[in-house]
């Protein structure tokens, strides 16, 4: 395995990991946002997830999509804190 791929493969499975407690997160925004925001966000971190689990994730598509994310929890203001916390750990696994 090359230096490259090594690093990729521990970006995904740090990823992973982090994807749980973004999902909890999410879970926690329910009756604080609309169900079709709620929906959204949900969609969201399933567009993380999907991107992830790629063979070569694209760190900035995943990254746009946490944005995204933190857009729509920020809205809730100290609701939303834990999901903002949960996408910038994502950020911050992906070496962003």
């Amino acid at each position: 395995m090359r230096q490259d791929e090594i690093r990729i493969s521990q970006q995904a499975a740090d990823v992973h990991a982090l994807l749980g407690a973004l999902r909890a997160a999410v879970e926690q925004l329910d009756g604080e946002l609309p169900p079709e925001q709620l929906d959204a966000v949900h969609g969201l971190v399933e567009d993380v997830a999907e991107e992830a689990a790629t063979p070569q994730p694209m760190r900035q598509r995943i990254t746009r999509t946490l944005k995204g994310i933190t857009a729509i929890a920020g809205a809730t203001g100290q609701a939303g804190t834990a999901v903002i916390d949960a996408a910038q750990a994502i950020h911050r696994a992906l070496g962003s």
